[in-house]
């Protein structure tokens, strides 16, 4: 996923096994990608988190063909804006 979005991994994915599927998470320089799935439910919950702008087509399809994703419900939210124009320290 990171490639997908021109990120830089900076971990290897850790996943685990929860009650109701797997759980994983990845870091990237940028922030980080986390997924959650339920699998009896068929669910799938997936964060991509960036402090630079990405373009979300790619993640959503490559999830529906990774997931057998049948329906999504995507919500992009615009976070971390008001960092764009502070100075660095």
């Amino acid at each position: 996923m990171p490639a997908i979005i021109g990120m830089k991994r900076i971990s290897l994915p850790l996943i685990g096994e929860t009650e109701g599927g797997l759980a994983g998470i990845i870091l990237i320089a940028e922030s980080h990608i986390a997924v959650h799935t339920w699998s009896k439910e068929g669910k799938l919950l997936a964060d991509v988190f960036s402090c630079l702008a990405f373009d979300s087509a790619p993640v959503l399809a490559r999830l529906m063909l990774d997931f057998e994703v049948k329906s999504l419900y995507p919500k992009v939210l615009q976070r971390g804006l008001e960092y764009l124009s502070s100075p660095q320290q």
